[in-house]
Order: C-alpha cells, then sequence, then structure tokens
C-alpha cells in the first residue's frame, strides 16, 4: 500500500479502521452488560416481593377477607366514687369506667363476677395518693394496675384474661 501525501507534501499515515470498530465492540459489550445486570437486579427484586407477599398471606382455613372482629366496649355502672386522704384533706374522686374486649362472652363473665371487680377497684382507688391522679403518666399507671387487676380475677374464675384494655372515660377530683 502506497502512503498517501497530504496536501503539505508530508506522508500521512496508513488508515486503521480496526480502531473505530474496536470502539463499537466495547460500547456494544458495556450496553449488554448493563442490560444484563439490570434484569437481574430485576428478577431479584420481584423474587423477594413474592416471597414477602407469600408470607403475608393467611394460613390454609383462614379467610383473606375476614375483618377481625369489631371490639366490645363493656360500661362499669355505676361511676366509681372513693375518697382519699391528701395530707390532712379529704378528697374524692368520682371515675367511669369502660372495657374493651373482642370476645362476646366476656361481658357475660363481667356480670358475674361484678361485685368482686368493684369490690377489687374501689379498694385500690381509695388506697391512692392524690399525686397518682395529677399526672398523665399516674393515670396511665393507674388504668394498667385497674386491668391487671380484672384480668387476675377473670383468669381466675373463668381461665382467660378477658379483658384487653381499660378506659377512664370520665375523671373528676376534688
Amino acid at each position: 500500500m502506497a502512503e498517501a501525501a497530504d496536501a503539505k507534501g508530508g506522508v500521512q499515515a496508513p488508515d486503521k479502521g480496526g480502531t473505530g470498530m474496536m470502539k463499537i465492540i466495547i460500547i456494544v459489550v458495556g450496553a449488554i452488560v448493563l442490560v444484563a445486570a439490570s434484569v437481574g437486579a430485576s428478577l431479584f427484586m420481584m423474587s423477594s416481593m413474592l416471597e414477602k407477599q407469600t408470607a403475608e398471606q393467611p394460613a390454609d382455613g383462614e379467610d383473606p377477607e375476614t375483618p377481625p372482629p369489631a371490639p366490645i366496649y363493656f360500661k362499669l355502672d355505676p361511676a366509681f366514687v372513693v375518697n382519699f386522704m391528701d395530707g390532712d384533706n379529704l378528697r374524692f374522686l368520682q371515675l367511669n369506667i369502660e372495657l374493651m374486649t373482642h370476645d362476646p362472652e366476656v361481658p357475660k363473665q363481667i356480670e358475674a363476677y361484678m361485685p368482686v371487680i368493684r369490690n377489687n377497684i374501689v379498694l385500690m382507688l381509695s388506697s391512692q395518693e392524690a399525686a397518682t391522679f395529677a399526672t398523665m403518666a399516674g393515670k396511665q399507671k393507674l388504668r394498667a394496675e385497674v386491668l391487671a387487676n380484672i384480668q387476675k380475677i377473670l383468669e381466675e374464675q373463668t381461665g382467660a384474661p378477658g379483658v384487653e384494655e381499660v378506659y377512664f372515660t370520665g375523671f373528676v377530683m376534688q
């Protein structure tokens, strides 16, 4: 092959057609690697999402469309009225309490053991100090104690705690 002379009379190097082709091959191979990595990552993500969805499905025999049972509220009537000492002062507390369960049998059980439940709550409330009733933390602690007391009575008598939550729906202190 003869070397071509350029316009200035110099000599040009022969045309290397391979360097352009090499760049194209590298770009194509890089694109294929990126597409393969993208497909692999997508498949991995889809398989992990499928496993998670399968784990969240209900066990055999469970109806996936059955909502959980509605809560049942039971009011302890009449309101609790107790007196307690605050230093040298006699103070009074009126407390309305409602209980929550999901078991329709529990209200019947509460009715059956109402004298024991009311007695224990009255004794518990009247033994408290005024400072307990003054703070949110004290009221929450008292609510937990009332719940534990009722659950203990029902568990001893029926074998199940029955009541899931206790709510103070009225709280008046003088």
